[in-house]
């Protein structure tokens, strides 16, 4: 807290009345995110001066109070009168939704859920430390009930959270954020089961490392200490060469798979048969293992085609051959062991902890193939990109929802269950860190809500390091998409850099916005997908020489496309 700051804050407790004979009171029976919203707020006052003794509710009885905490977990905020000035009663716990308000000597810091109560935390700080321009009376609910984020950076192997000594005070910022979910992607490593717990089907496997699996638990129980939901980003069937040494499975495990992505001359190859029983019970072993030694791990997200992740090509396995019978031969992912694979982990998953939450992502699925797909399987959540491609950072004025988006939509609303859209508002592997393309975050969400998403998924997530522009943007926008996006990124620019510099930042952001906006009559544009044709920074790789070929190679690229 600098010294403004704190002098802002100071006048703002000054005009409050919210001084040490206060107590701040918490329920009975706090939950861990209650606990650490309590924690959050005493070290807060105590910074500016303020030292407030937390209190269990039973145990307080004087007039001058700060109640903190669910309106379900304190008896003074079930209380009809109460009650009825917070207005809280519709909401779920699902919500996230927080009231903070003044009445009478109290002031009450509520929330719908355990995470609402510290998000109300967050929002009381920043009218301190504004001054209490205002009478204080907050009420907010956000608009994305799931807002996850994905923070393995993609591409760069260099820059991700499982071994970061900062980790509190990273997750702290995310939670600041309204991130409430955060999928685990370790740069180049795969999350295959086999990493995290030892199977005791094939014991000859390489065993997890010990180190790993405790970064695992930290950063599962960090989160859960702020309110983040933990996902693991999963692979499988993983080649058995990285699992271990080929020759000591047996036959009836293997199968092959010819791989669209690698040279003719490679030839296929070798894979776990998902249409083996001794494959099956394999699986079955270890997710129930993950299930149960990562007790705050709260789901996984699925994803098989890539980063040596393959099932068996139906022509090359005489399992697969006879499984398959909808799928070509020479087809590399057939739908039918997808489906398998998918609906017997989760269904292990679920007989250990039936609230764990299995996603799946159906991508390089299509037409006939996709809609048989997502019929057969079972999964606690589904993700799509608007497209059906891969994530974006802009959707183009002429965007029109892809028939499998509106399908995987139209079957998690009749089994219940969210539908994530899956997109990038910040960083991906060839977007330079920090790059700001703010009115587009802005448009985006809009775009979303438009079309009645209500859960969102980016894999490369903002870099805590940075507080960057477009996180900030992410987080107001992603509880209220319909505000002004020219109103609040002029206040922004002046907050964040001045009067004289916010002026030309946000001039700056213009010009980007038209730049990007060259693409609005593209659905498939070079700034779809994860490997984009506009190579502007080098988190991926070296930019392109603009060399007279250069056009050339771009448009071959939107030909693809």
């Amino acid at each position: 807290m600098t010294a403004t700051t704190e002098s802002k804050v100071r006048s703002a407790l000054a005009q409050m009345r919210l001084d040490a004979g206060y107590q701040l009171v918490v329920s009975d029976s706090p939950d861990l995110v209650e606990n650490t919203a309590a924690q959050e707020l005493r070290s807060f006052l105590a910074a500016a001066g303020l030292s407030l003794e937390i209190i269990p509710e039973s145990k307080s009885h004087m007039n001058r109070r700060v109640f903190l905490g669910r309106t379900s977990n304190l008896a003074h905020l079930r209380r009809a009168d109460v009650g009825k000035e917070l207005d809280l009663g519709s909401l779920s716990s699902s919500d996230d939704g927080y009231r903070i308000k003044q009445l009478g000597t109290d002031i009450v810091v509520a929330g719908a859920n355990p995470r609402g109560t510290l998000y109300a935390v967050y929002a009381l700080e920043d009218y301190l430390n504004e001054g209490a321009r205002h009478p204080l009376d907050l009420r907010k609910v956000p608009y994305y009930q799931k807002r996850a984020s994905g923070l393995g950076y993609y591409h760069n192997r260099y820059a991700n959270l499982l071994d970061d000594e900062r980790l509190e005070e990273k997750i702290a910022y995310l939670s600041r954020l309204g991130i409430n979910q955060w999928t685990s992607l370790d740069g180049f490593v795969e999350f295959t089961l086999n990493k995290l717990v030892q199977s005791d089907v094939f014991p000859f496997q390489t065993p997890p490392d010990e180190a790993f699996q405790k970064n695992i638990r930290r950063i599962s129980s960090l989160c859960s200490k702020y309110g983040i939901d933990y996902y693991l980003f999963l692979w499988e069937p993983i080649l058995p060469k990285l699992a271990g040494d080929i020759d000591e499975y047996p036959r009836e495990a293997l199968g092959a798979v010819n791989k669209p992505y690698a040279n003719p001359e490679d030839g296929f190859d070798r894979t776990l048969c998902i249409n083996s029983v001794i494959v099956q019970d394999h699986y079955r072993n270890l997710m129930k293992k993950l299930v149960r030694e990562f007790p705050e791990v709260k789901g996984v997200f699925f994803y098989n085609m890539d980063s040596g992740a393959w099932i068996c090509t139906p022509e090359l396995c005489d399992r697969c051959i006879t499984a398959c019978q909808d799928s070509p031969p020479d087809e590399f992912n057939p739908w039918e062991s997808q489906a398998l694979l998918v609906s017997l982990l989760a269904e292990a998953a679920h007989a250990v902890r039936p609230t764990f939450d299995f996603r799946f992502w159906g991508a390089h699925f299509h037409g006939k193939r996709f809609e048989k797909l997502v019929q057969a399987v079972m999964c606690d959540s589904f993700y799509s990109n608007w497209n059906a491609s891969d994530h974006d950072i802009m959707i183009p004025d002429c965007a029109v929802l892809a028939p499998e988006f509106q399908l995987v939509g139209e079957l998690a609303e009749k089994r219940s269950i969210p539908l994530f859209a899956y997109f990038e508002l910040n960083n991906l592997e060839c977007v330079p860190r920090s790059l700001p393309f703010p009115f587009h975050v802005c448009n985006s969400l809009k775009k979303f809500k438009h079309w009645g998403v209500r859960n969102l998924l980016e894999v490369s997530g903002p870099i805590a390091d940075h507080n960057s522009i477009n996180a900030l943007v992410m987080k107001e926008f992603q509880w209220n998409p319909d505000q002004d996006p020219e109103a609040f990124l002029k206040d922004l620019a002046t907050r964040q850099f001045g009067e004289a510099a916010g002026r030309l930042m946000y001039q700056a952001w213009e010009e980007l916005k038209k730049a990007m906006d060259v693409w609005n009559d593209m659905p498939n544009n070079p700034l779809s997908g994860s490997q984009f044709a506009l190579t502007i920074g080098t988190a991926e790789g070296i930019p392109r020489a603009i060399l007279p070929d250069i056009a050339e190679k771009y448009f071959s690229f939107i030909d693809v496309l």
